[in-house]
């Protein structure tokens, strides 16, 4: 009688002994994944700061590529315009006058797309000047080269105040000749632009000669209206932008022969 709380007790230890050895196997399985999941999140840690210190790495060398992709382009802008552009007067020179013909021949061509079939509003109507100062040497033998370029510049600014559509082009030429493309413009309206040219010369000269500056005198030829049609090969167009320039100079020539008398 007297055994059997012993053995009682005994069984209970030991039932408490392996509950507790499975407890404690659990216990150290459980460090063991939390050391291992520990781990695990330690590495994934890491990786994350690398791929973060990557990204950011890359945001700045894209950064630094856009800048050098933005200088170089500010660069080529400076070289073009530098090539285009004429250093005295501002104006468009012949090269930038070249660049404006296939741009413009370009744009023609495009409407030939855009309007489809309908090839009456596919005619492009244009109109070229050439203007040239009247006793520029003159001036320039008289008062002095920086007169003549100040001849120059006053007379460039009163062509862009007078010539200011976005479509047209005023470029100088070479010395005191100068070319102007009229697009989109019919012969009777071009006229009607010189003549408001004239004014605009006559009212300047005024306040020049108030100033005591030499006036400005200029003979201007006209290329005749021409058509160019949107279906014509850019090559076409340009030629034919090139052909009213030469015919406008021939004519602006036989006025001022006129006007010397022969």
């Amino acid at each position: 009688m007297t055994v059997l709380p012993w053995l009682v007790v005994i069984a209970v230890m030991i039932v408490g002994w392996m509950m507790f050895r499975s407890a404690e196997k659990k216990i150290v399985s459980l460090i063991s994944e939390a050391d291992i999941t520990a781990k695990k999140n330690e590495q994934l840690d890491q990786d994350n700061k690398f791929r973060v210190a990557q990204v950011i790495k890359q945001e700045a060398e894209l950064k630094a590529l856009k800048a050098e992709f933005k200088a170089k382009q500010a660069e080529l802008e400076a070289m073009e315009q530098i090539a285009t552009v004429d250093s005295l007067t501002g104006l468009q020179n012949r090269h930038g006058l070249e660049t404006f013909l296939n741009r413009t021949a370009d744009i023609i061509r495009r409407d030939s797309h855009d309007l489809g079939t309908d090839r009456r509003k596919a005619i492009h109507n244009a109109v070229v000047l050439f203007i040239d100062l009247d006793e520029f040497k003159a001036v320039n033998d008289t008062h002095g080269h920086d007169v003549g370029d100040e001849l120059l510049c006053a007379f460039a600014c009163l062509l862009l105040e007078t010539f200011k559509r976005p479509s047209d082009l005023v470029c100088r030429w070479g010395g005191d000749e100068f070319c102007i493309i009229l697009n989109k413009m019919t012969l009777d309206e071009a006229y009607k632009l010189v003549a408001i040219l004239g004014e605009n010369i006559d009212k300047l000269n005024e306040a020049r000669t108030r100033k005591g500056l030499c006036v400005i005198k200029a003979s201007t030829g006209l290329g005749g209206a021409f058509e160019l049609r949107s279906e014509m090969p850019i090559e076409k167009i340009v030629d034919s932008f090139r052909a009213a320039i030469k015919q406008a100079d021939g004519t602006m020539y036989e006025v001022k022969s006129a006007l010397r008398g022969g």
